[in-house]
């Protein structure tokens, strides 16, 4: 279980943490120079990062430095770029995103379970590797609540914000604003994680409090139902994800 962990966090850390917005705009330009440009760029974070986790599970003596290693790591690299050049292809939408993400983990659980050979043997029984296992399981669900969770949230609003956007007259910080989200759904994770679930009602009392007077001087009834929708998607996308914690840690 070891070695799916280490691939799924550098697949997290490559594809959210380690590529910068402007790659991402050029894909969805659709440009021929600009969209290979970015698609390569990406993917040979992607293979950094994928030949680090292997390397880090070699370590832990999960894996032994083999051909079948090689080909793991080949088939991961080579299958992200045409997923994400076949993605490019349709228009931006949450579908899409959801759909390359469920391709790229399918087939980074399909590699650890070739790697592995589907044997219980090669799981970390041990409570040391359980351990390490289930702290780089709560570091990914972290990373998943900050920018993914963030990236997914935009999606799911990208009809309303830009419905709103030839409107608003106050932009106000945006990067400000993408934080407060990193920082909200990390504390509802960690709530959730501890158990103290009144804490996130009452995140959301205090947010609802500080939202008021916004929602209050916009007398915009789209806006109101723009903010409302952008925080319980948020939410549900750090409960959710401190479920899933619970789940695979308990």
């Amino acid at each position: 279980m070891t070695v799916l962990v280490w691939l799924l966090l550098a697949h997290v850390l490559a594809d959210f943490y380690l590529q910068p917005k402007a790659w991402v705009d050029q894909r969805e330009q659709g440009q021929a120079g600009g969209l290979w440009s970015a698609l390569i760029k990406h993917t040979l974070v992607h293979a950094l990062c994928t030949a680090l986790a292997l390397l880090a599970a070699m370590a832990m003596k999960q894996l032994s430095v083999a051909w079948p290693a090689v080909m793991a790591w080949a088939v991961i690299v080579c299958s992200h770029l045409l997923i994400d050049w076949l993605k490019s292809r349709f228009a931006p939408s949450t579908t899409a995103f959801l759909l390359d993400q469920l391709a790229h983990g399918l087939i980074i659980v399909a590699v650890w379970a070739w790697l592995t050979g589907f044997t219980p043997f090669v799981m970390a029984w041990s409570l040391g590797v359980l351990l390490q296992r289930e702290m780089l399981v709560i570091l990914i669900i972290y990373l998943l609540a900050g920018r993914p969770a963030s990236f997914f949230t935009a999606m799911v609003l990208r009809r309303q914000a830009q419905a709103l956007a030839e409107q608003s007259q106050s932009q106000g910080l945006v990067e400000a604003g993408r934080l407060i989200g990193y920082v909200e759904r990390w504390l509802i994770v960690s709530f959730v994680l501890s158990g103290q679930f009144i804490g996130i009602g009452f995140l959301l009392a205090a947010k609802s409090i500080f939202r008021f007077g916004d929602l209050s001087q916009a007398h915009e009834r789209r806006l109101t139902e723009y903010m409302l929708l952008g925080t319980l998607v948020s939410f549900a996308t750090a409960i959710a994800l401190g479920g899933l914690a619970m789940y695979l840690t308990g």
